[in-house]
């Protein structure tokens, strides 16, 4: 049986750092950016990035999806509707996404090759 680790990452314009520890607890995060954090914090949306003293954060889309995804399952006079109108700017972002992968190859395969 191995050794459960977790791996952070932290990257911005010309550097990646990589932390290995032993949880995915706040102290880990505060360890890479400290106890405040002036830039754009983009993530799961795991609860650990939730209440830090982050200047902006960014939340993976396709998460944010799968929430507004249960939301239309919702009762409430305006929660379906409002999910809907999420849902498809997220649906936008995405199909702008791949197409400007495709005229411009991928960004993945830029940064790597």
């Amino acid at each position: 049986m191995g050794v459960e680790e977790w791996l952070w990452t932290a990257s911005g314009e010309g550097f990646c750092l990589f932390h290995a520890a032993d949880t995915r607890g706040r102290v880990e995060l505060e360890t890479m950016l400290g106890t405040e954090f002036a830039g754009v914090l983009s993530s799961d949306d795991f609860s650990v990035y939730n209440g830090g003293n982050i200047a902006a954060q960014q939340k993976c889309l396709a998460h944010l999806r799968r929430h507004f995804k249960k939301v239309l399952g919702l009762p409430g006079n305006n929660n379906a509707a409002v999910a809907q109108i999420f849902l498809s700017l997220i649906d936008e972002a995405f199909r702008s996404h791949e197409s400007g992968a495709k005229d411009e190859g991928s960004t993945h395969l830029r940064l790597l090759g």
